[in-house]
């Protein structure tokens, strides 16, 4: 009787253990769509299983904004940003509902800046081109509203190493400088994260 009864435990926790590893290994996927700022925003895919996720991001800023003065002056600027990232999220359950996920990954973006300002004929402009690749660190909350949809918040801290260059006119002179460097950032702060699970 020991003997059966011990082999009724064994296979319990034999089966329990395999259905726990199914769903800790149970695959995970993800679309999510953060926005950053009403001209900032980017696309997201994630894949994994519940402990951990691949995740690819690509963002893209674009600002314009042109003012007259009068009749013979006007200023015009605009920036642009394009960037792509990949990393690894680890998952850590806070509650049924609120996951806390943290992790790092690489990242490559382009910016452009420009700044025009015309006064009768003359024309003063300034432009900055950027390329830059880092890496970053990841830490964010996940809300469940539903079996399908996340909502959540996501900072980022990072580093990075840009190439750039700066070109300025000032009436008939123009001058060009190196911009490049390593640079220390926080962005991403309170970014906006809404997520579709599949």
């Amino acid at each position: 009787m020991k003997t059966i009864a011990l082999l009724f435990v064994c296979i319990l926790s034999s089966t329990f253990l395999t259905a726990q590893n199914e769903t800790l290994n149970s695959k995970k996927r993800e679309v999510a769509l953060t926005v950053k700022s009403l001209s900032q925003y980017g696309l997201g895919y994630k894949f994994g299983n519940q402990k951990a996720l691949w995740r690819i991001n690509a963002y893209q800023i674009i600002k314009r904004s042109q003012s007259t003065g009068n009749i013979n002056k006007s200023t015009t600027d605009g920036y642009e940003n394009y960037a792509i990232n990949f990393g690894r999220a680890f998952i850590k359950p806070v509650s049924e509902k609120l996951e806390f996920r943290y992790g790092a990954g690489l990242s490559v973006d382009y910016s452009f800046s420009s700044f025009k300002q015309k006064q009768l004929t003359d024309v003063d402009w300034k432009k900055v081109s950027l390329f830059s690749s880092g890496i970053f660190g990841i830490i964010a909350l996940h809300y469940a509203l539903n079996n399908t949809i996340n909502i959540g918040a996501e900072s980022t801290l990072g580093g990075s190493y840009q190439i750039g260059k700066e070109t300025i006119r000032s009436g008939r002179d123009i001058e060009e400088s190196n911009i490049s460097g390593f640079v220390f950032n926080i962005n991403n702060v309170a970014a906006l994260i809404l997520t579709c699970k599949f």
